[in-house]
C-alpha cells in the first residue's frame, strides 16, 4: 500500500496489516497514473477488533459506497459509535491516529482519497483562508450536508 512520493505521508502505513482487512479494487497510481491525487477502492472484511489506523498528514476522504457498517472510532478520548451506510462521507482528521473497530451487517466497500497535505495547505493559502479547521469540517460532514449528499 506504501507508495514512494515525496508529495504523500504514506510511510506511515508501511506496518498496515492489508490483506487481514481490505482488499483493494482499484488504485489510481497503478490504474490511472495518477500521482497528485491518490484515489482507491477497497472491500473491507465484515468485521474488525482494534484496527490501528494511523495518523498521517495527508487529508484523506472516505466515501462509503456498499454495506451497513457499526463502527466504533477512539482517537484522542472516549469511543465514538457512528453506523456508516451507502452515501456518508468521512473526513480523517490530518495528524489523528485511532483506533478502529466495525462490524458489517452487508459487504463493506469505500472509495478513498488521499490529497498531499501540501496541496491542502497551498490552496488555503491562495484562498486567504489560513489553516482549515480539519475538525469542524468532519463535525459538518458527520452531521450531513445536503449538497454533499446529492452531488455524491
Amino acid at each position: 500500500m506504501v507508495f514512494d512520493s515525496p508529495d504523500f505521508d504514506l510511510a506511515r502505513y508501511a506496518d498496515f496489516d492489508m490483506p487481514a482487512y481490505v482488499r483493494r479494487t482499484y488504485c489510481s497510481w497503478h490504474d490511472a497514473s495518477w500521482r497528485s491525487l491518490l484515489v482507491q477502492c477497497f472491500d473491507h472484511v465484515r468485521q474488525a477488533d482494534d484496527l490501528p489506523m494511523p495518523g498521517a498528514a495527508d487529508l484523506h476522504l472516505v466515501l462509503y459506497v456498499a454495506g451497513d457498517v457499526a463502527m466504533r472510532t477512539r482517537a484522542d478520548g472516549k469511543p465514538v459509535r457512528r453506523r456508516w451506510v451507502p452515501g456518508d462521507l468521512e473526513l480523517i482528521v490530518p495528524e489523528s491516529p485511532s483506533l478502529r473497530a466495525y462490524r458489517a451487517a452487508t459487504a463493506m466497500r469505500t472509495v478513498q482519497v488521499h490529497i498531499p497535505s501540501g496541496t491542502v495547505e497551498r490552496v488555503a493559502a491562495e484562498l486567504d483562508g489560513g489553516k482549515p479547521d480539519f475538525e469542524a469540517l468532519a463535525a459538518t460532514l458527520h452531521a450531513g450536508d445536503p449538497v454533499v449528499e446529492q452531488l455524491i
